[in-house]
């Protein structure tokens, strides 16, 4: 890996003289550089890459001409490397007018391979490299022009490293017989952070605890309001709403902007400028198709707490994350379907499927065990085992 100083490209002449380099290199190394204060989309301030045998480049995004000629070839890439990449992948698409067909995801990577997840790039450089990052200047202006060296520094340094923790990472996923989970899971995050709309399920997000069916309906109505509203006046959806506050208003339900009034937490400037629509939001709800809950403290929800325990102790026996494989949001979705077998297969993706099937099918016919070996928790499926908690108990 090339311990040179990074070059900056903002000029035509500079982007051309890197192009073909960069077309002929196998992989490209990406980070990105944004501020998402105070906005919906983040603004992109800058973009790194690395290619094999070369120093870091730090290309300006506001530079159009440089632009204009790195695109094509960054989005035709056979292959890009990303570091915890949700939001690079959405504005780097939009910066480049497009994406590669393969995006690899070292955090995903990391999770295939052991038990901490979400894992930081300083964690993993300095687990699999020997290598010390540092953050000093994650927070620092990025609009800045131009960048210091301590920025310069570390904005290099997020890519500079890159490829070999993915190669290291890789080498762990196929010693696993992981290759094709691994491409499918990094595949299946890129989507997810690239879908420009919210699930049916979205609610179980922030409202986990639903013990109504109202209530869901409502939260799910107000997140889909509060996200089309935070994109029109580009502003973060907690400016909109907060989480906390559109809690209440579902469990509430208030039918007027007279009732809004009357509850203390509730600021005037959100009554004026969207009471209406807030009331008009809760009201069509009740339109919506009834979710599957997960009440606390019922059956379901412990349901819930024996799937998470149970991803866990699978990930820590076979080498993955727990986490990774079964977010709480999944283990809540499934809990609240019984493990109906249909639905399961709904709520999965196949990647989760390949690595959870055996456990999720032994729980569901009673015969798995956990316990504590001393060490760490563990699982094996014994016929003879009590049976794990049921929704339909």
């Amino acid at each position: 890996m090339s311990t040179a100083p990074p070059v900056w490209i903002d000029q035509a002449p500079l982007a051309a003289a890197w192009r073909d380099r960069i077309a002929a290199a196998d992989a490209i190394a990406l980070d990105t550089e944004f501020h998402a204060e105070g906005c919906y989309q983040p603004q992109l301030w800058l973009i790194q890459l690395a290619i094999p045998d070369a120093p870091p480049l730090l290309l300006d995004p506001r530079a159009a001409d440089a632009m204009a000629i790195l695109a094509p070839v960054l989005r035709h890439a056979p292959r890009w490397i990303l570091h915890a990449g949700d939001r690079d992948v959405v504005l780097l698409q939009d910066a480049l007018g497009g994406l590669p067909a393969r995006i690899d995801d070292t955090q995903v990577l990391a999770g295939l391979t052991t038990t901490r997840y979400p894992a930081s790039l300083a964690d993993l450089l300095q687990r699999h490299l020997g290598v010390t990052a540092d953050k000093g200047a994650t927070l620092s202006d990025w609009s800045a022009r131009p960048l210091d060296e301590a920025q310069l520094r570390y904005a290099a340094d997020d890519v500079r490293h890159l490829r070999a923790l993915a190669d290291v990472l890789w080498d762990a996923v196929d010693a696993r017989a992981r290759t094709a989970i691994a491409h499918q899971a990094c595949a299946d995050r890129c989507a997810r952070s690239l879908s420009t709309t919210l699930d049916d399920e979205a609610w179980r997000d922030v409202a986990t605890r639903a013990r109504h069916p109202d209530e869901a309906r409502a939260v799910q109505a107000l997140m889909v309001w509060r996200d089309a509203e935070a994109r029109r006046l580009d502003r973060p959806t907690g400016y909109i709403l907060n989480d906390a506050l559109l809690r209440r208003l579902a469990r509430t339900r208030p039918t007027s902007p007279l009732a809004l009034e009357d509850d203390r937490r509730i600021r005037p400037g959100l009554v004026r400028k969207h009471g209406a629509a807030i009331i008009d939001t809760l009201a069509a709800s009740a339109a919506l198709p009834e979710p599957a809950l997960c009440p606390p403290d019922g059956p379901a929800d412990r349901l819930r707490a024996w799937l998470r325990m149970a991803a866990d102790a699978t990930g820590a026996a076979q080498g993955f994350s727990g986490s990774l494989a079964l977010p709480d949001r999944t283990a809540h979705a499934l809990a609240a379907t019984g493990l109906d077998p249909l639905r399961t297969t709904a709520i999965l993706a196949p990647w989760q499927n390949a690595l959870l099937r055996d456990v999720l099918d032994a729980t569901a016919r009673g015969t798995l065990r956990l316990r504590w070996d001393g060490s760490d928790l563990a699982s094996e499926r014994d016929s003879c085992a009590p049976s794990p908690p049921s929704s339909a108990t």
